[in-house]
């Protein structure tokens, strides 16, 4: 049943976006699978066995991860707790995460069945760095400024350095990135750089602050140095890309980023990145036939059969793209006549 749903319910989306806020990295995490799992769910009415389909979801993916699933159960009992004292005004994304107490009763039971079978204790989730970036860079997409600011702020005061520390440094090094403020972003970002030696993506973090500051040429040594290493890494691949369409080496950007829909081909901005080096090489056919990809990725049907038509019936595109078009478009009927 899981299967059929197609579409993220927008609460869930709240909810999971709003658990990134929490400043538990553990309680975080349970928060964020957990809304996960329940999305997956929202069309099937939350019947009981629904929402302990969700549970299982969350629990069984935070085990494969190596994470902590403890989280699930200080989730649920922060859910209880606003449930009790705000049952005239609970927040919406309670209206879609109903009857904490009952899974609340299921999770734990769930986790001392984990217990008998380990011989060892829950892994430690607190400083998670690969879930911290994660965080930060969600939350500098989809909070207030202000507020991710007083955020990080919050997290350096009620800390005492370390790991959770350094990473609302990365948090801050994000936010003055988008303010055009790079002296503040790089001042932060090395003290994150200095915290983790050993995490080469924040290379390319670092790689990106030196391109949207203008200086391209230090980017691009960085980012050409760490895709010698490891040309399979598709966040330095894109970098790269970028840079090297800046530069006007629209031909090296054009193979970076057919390597990157090769490899992540649900990635729709790398097909309006494509469109833009084709437009800029004069190629405006195989430009239109991107921008067709683009918008079916983004999920804007409309606007992706509008421009498969053009694709499909111009003769500047090429005969392989024109034929893809032609696929697309009737695999898109196929799905609307079922």
């Amino acid at each position: 049943r899981i299967a059929k749903q197609e579409k993220v319910t927008a609460a869930s989306m709240l909810f999971g976006l709003a658990s990134l806020a929490v400043g538990n990295p553990a309680l975080t995490q349970g928060l964020f699978s957990g809304a996960l799992a329940a999305n997956q769910t929202a069309g099937l009415n939350f019947s009981r066995q629904d929402e302990e389909q969700a549970d299982r979801l969350a629990f069984g993916w935070l085990r494969i991860m190596g994470r902590n699933p403890t989280a699930m159960e200080s989730m649920l009992k922060s859910m209880r707790r606003i449930t009790r004292y705000r049952s005239e005004q609970l927040p919406p994304y309670l209206l879609t995460h109903p009857n904490p107490e009952d899974r609340l009763d299921y999770v734990q039971s769930l986790l001392e069945l984990e217990r008998r079978k380990m011989d060892k204790p829950f892994p430690d989730d607190v400083g998670s760095f690969p879930f911290l970036r994660f965080k930060y860079r969600v939350l500098s997409q989809s909070v207030e400024p202000e507020d991710l600011r007083v955020h990080c702020a919050n997290t350096l005061a009620s800390t005492e350095g370390g790991v959770e520390a350094a990473m609302a440094h990365y948090g801050l090094a994000l936010l003055s990135a988008k303010e055009n403020n790079f002296q503040e972003a790089h001042k932060h970002l090395e003290i994150v750089r200095n915290e983790f030696p050993g995490r080469d993506i924040l290379d390319i973090d670092l790689a990106a602050v030196y391109i949207d500051s203008g200086e391209l040429e230090k980017g691009i040594r960085l980012l050409r140095r760490f895709y010698q290493r490891d040309p399979t890494d598709m966040y330095c691949a894109f970098k790269f890309a970028g840079a090297m369409a800046m530069k006007g080496r629209l031909e090296e950007a054009e193979k970076s980023y057919l390597e990157i829909a090769k490899n992540i081909p649900e990635y729709s901005q790398v097909y309006y990145e494509l469109a833009r080096v084709k437009s800029g090489q004069g190629e405006r056919g195989a430009s239109t036939f991107y921008l067709a990809k683009y918008y079916l990725y983004e999920g804007r049907v409309k606007y992706a059969k509008q421009y498969l038509r053009r694709a499909e019936k111009d003769p500047q595109v090429p005969a392989v793209m024109q034929e893809e078009a032609k696929a697309i478009l009737k695999r898109l009927k196929e799905l609307e006549d079922a």
